[in-house]
């Protein structure tokens, strides 16, 4: 694929397809992208500006490990996950231009997908520290004041991650299988009121919100579709499903709400690429050119 490649895309709602477009040069510049790539094999941070011929640039040094990036709301900070020697997961935030690394997480298990809160406070993420699976933690954006969100006292393990914050800050999304299913739920940001939005056999995972927080767009895996796009309302409903070849994941809505990024993959040993497309599935693009960069896990940043 090279830079730029339009995708076939279709928008399937009450069991009818229609085919939605038409499609259009690449988005004006104005944001980047921050995704996990592997150009020496180990995944890297990298920076992509949506711009026609643009190429990828590091930004963490010395090749350090960088994993589940998320901007904060300023463009100024970037948030990740990142092995140490004993391959436990920490998080860490770096400035931008790749200054300022600070580690922000310690607790002797695995901490990663980091998601910064709308008002640049706070940061939640999934943590295994209470060694029976993931939970939903939140903590200043500085690493102080580490609370879980989601605890499971007496209960079996239940499984959470992929958290995602209501653009007003007072919600998280996140996928649990407190169901019985992997499904969508939702959390005050204080811990209280957990709803469950979807409840279907198929497995729903990677919830971002609208930033008019009207929407919830997720993944959608079963052995009927692969693994597909969804969107909702954010209150829950019946989906709709963008449909499209290979297998689409890792939904990330623009902050101003005009695109959504994904990764889209054609096969098993294909390269996972980063496309985006309008929220209504038109105008849809792969941005990251061909060969060893690949990539996963995109979030946006504005351009300065």
């Amino acid at each position: 694929m090279r830079h730029g490649m339009t995708l076939v895309l279709a928008l399937v709602l009450g069991g009818c397809v229609e085919l939605v477009g038409p499609i259009e040069p690449p988005p004006a510049s104005g944001y980047a992208l921050i995704y996990e790539g592997r150009p020496d094999g180990a995944p890297e941070l990298l920076r992509l500006r949506l711009e026609s011929g643009a190429q990828p640039t590091r930004l963490l040094p010395n090749g350090m490990v960088g994993r589940t990036p998320t901007v904060s709301p300023d463009g100024q900070w970037i948030a990740f996950a990142s092995w140490d020697a004993f391959g436990i997961s920490h998080i860490y935030r770096v400035r931008r231009d790749g200054t300022g690394l600070r580690e922000l997480t310690d607790s002797g298990e695995d901490d990663d997908q980091p998601a910064w809160s709308p008002d640049g406070t706070r940061i939640a993420f999934r943590s295994y520290r209470t060694r029976r699976a993931g939970e939903i933690f939140v903590m200043q954006a500085d690493g102080r004041l580490q609370t879980n969100l989601t605890p499971a006292a007496g209960q079996a393990a239940v499984d959470h991650g992929r958290p995602a914050w209501s653009p007003d800050g007072q919600r998280i999304a996140y996928t649990s299988d407190a169901g019985g299913d992997y499904g969508i739920w939702t959390i005050r940001a204080n811990g209280t009121d957990p709803r469950q939005l979807t409840n279907t056999p198929d497995f729903d995972t990677e919830p971002s919100w609208s930033p008019d927080g009207q929407w919830i767009v997720f993944r959608r895996s079963n052995s009927a579709i692969g693994s597909d796009l969804m969107k909702m309302p954010a209150t829950g409903g019946v989906p709709l499903r963008f449909a499209m070849a290979g297998e689409q994941r890792l939904p990330a809505w623009s902050p101003d709400g005009t695109r959504i990024a994904f990764v889209t993959q054609n096969g098993l040993y294909d390269l996972p690429l980063i496309a985006s497309m309008r929220p209504d599935g038109s105008n849809a693009l792969v941005h990251t050119p061909d060969g060893r960069w690949g990539g996963v896990r995109p979030a946006w940043q504005r351009v300065e």
